[in-house]
């Protein structure tokens, strides 16, 4: 394939072919509250150019 030419629909197919893993992590504000958010360990970070994170 050359470098200038992709599949954009393709790639994404491909991306999404994969399981992801997702983690969780939390924490306490100041005030005690619970926080928290999730993270992602595979994505794709563009289409265009295609790159991968």
């Amino acid at each position: 394939m050359k470098a200038d030419v992709f599949d954009a629909r393709a790639l994404r197919e491909a991306f999404g072919a994969f399981p992801t893993a997702v983690t969780v992590i939390t924490a306490s504000d100041p005030a005690g509250r619970p926080v928290g958010f999730t993270a992602n360990s595979f994505t794709s970070g563009s289409l265009d150019p295609p790159l991968l994170l």
